[in-house]
């Protein structure tokens, strides 16, 4: 059985934060004195005492593997913490030769899997400034053969992550064995307007026809008309949705609108192109948002055989109090649902499952 302790803490100074958050480690079940795997995430106030913040709780705890990253926000269990310097942990006692902490990979090309390495399932933390890291994604989840959660550094200043070291640029974070049970599902924030469409001509990232119309027009079809509003006031809750092929539940990739240009009758999105993909409008919406999040806490509570022994949530940083307001929703409603355990997560600059890159979505990964 996996045993699972969490802390978190809010101070002026990361020495006050990381003294905190030893002293409720200390007081809690540490399972397997020393051993284990801990996740440490820490609002961007402390980016630049990372390290420091790393380094003191290995020798506070006695755990050396750990894996991490710094975010606008942080979570643990029952609320967030957002503009405000905070460190949120989570140790779980995983036998050393269930996991492996990667070295950090920076193009698709260099492996990250080792000889005899056997995973299934990898917590990873991705830098958004490098311009291949969706491939990376892609490339470690083929890889590895296994399902991938994790998200992309959200920061003001430095883009740290923990790895063996701290490291910024690429793709890091520790790969878990099939011995370790994990259940995971993901919430999208979004609600379709209309129907999916055929892009029937395109370049790059611009969006010239669907179904063979003009791609503003399909647009006020099927958003402007709905919703009652001009074009210009829609560009920060309506968005581009492109299906997951393969997947059973209506799965999609959310994606910004860039930029219309009415007179071209074009529309520009946060996605590169191909003639015939598929594309409809959605609505980032809260009420959609939450009914989502319910039914992902819904599957995962009847997936479980037992309540969890531990968590990790990735939230989009547009969500949080963004979408939700200032009453740590998301975390919340995973106490209501699922009951309290050991939690810790950040906000993230873009959310991974399985081999994608998702934006405006929530990541929930439990130890079982």
């Amino acid at each position: 059985m996996t045993v699972c302790r969490a802390a978190h803490a809010a101070a002026a100074h990361w020495t006050e934060a990381a003294v905190l958050c030893a002293e409720q480690l200390e007081g809690q079940d540490a399972g397997r004195p020393g051993g284990g795997l801990g996740f440490i995430y820490a609002t961007d106030s402390f980016a630049e005492a990372l390290p420091e913040i790393t380094g003191y709780l290995r020798k506070a705890t006695g755990v050396e593997s750990w894996v991490g990253t710094v975010g606008f926000g942080i979570c643990a269990m029952g609320r967030d913490y957002f503009d405000q310097p905070a460190v949120s942990v989570l140790i779980a006692d995983l036998p050393r030769e269930s996991f492996r902490v990667m070295e950090m990979v920076h193009d698709a090309g260099a492996g990250a899997i080792a000889a005899g390495d056997d995973p299934s399932f990898g917590v990873v933390h991705g830098d958004p400034r490098n311009t291949d890291i969706a491939g990376l994604i892609e490339g470690l989840a083929e890889q590895s053969n296994g399902y991938l959660v994790g998200g992309l550094t959200s920061s003001r200043g430095g883009f740290p992550q923990v790895t063996r070291d701290i490291a910024e640029g690429g793709l890091s974070g520790a790969l878990l064995s099939s011995d370790v049970p994990v259940v995971t599902a993901l919430s999208q924030s979004c609600e379709p307007l209309g129907p999916y469409h055929d892009v029937t001509e395109c370049e790059d990232n611009i969006v010239i026809e669907l179904d063979g119309r003009s791609a503003v027009d399909v647009f006020a079809e099927d958003v402007v008309v709905g919703l009652g509003n001009e074009i210009s006031d829609l560009s920060d809750v309506v968005l581009a949705a492109f299906p997951v092929v393969g997947s059973d539940t209506g799965d999609y990739l959310a994606r910004q609108l860039v930029g219309f240009d009415s007179e071209r009758g074009v529309i520009g999105v946060n996605q590169q192109l191909s003639h015939g993909d598929r594309m409809m409008f959605c609505r980032r919406d809260r009420a959609a948002a939450e009914r989502d999040f319910e039914r992902m806490l819904t599957n995962l509570k009847d997936r479980l055989s037992s309540p969890p022994k531990g968590g990790l949530y990735y939230s989009c940083l547009a969500r949080g109090p963004n979408l939700f307001g200032a009453t740590s929703w998301e975390v919340n409603a995973i106490r209501n649902a699922l009951g309290d355990f050991p939690l810790t997560g950040f906000f993230c600059n873009g959310e991974i499952s399985h081999n994608r890159l998702y934006t405006f979505t929530g990541v929930l990964s439990l130890f079982a």
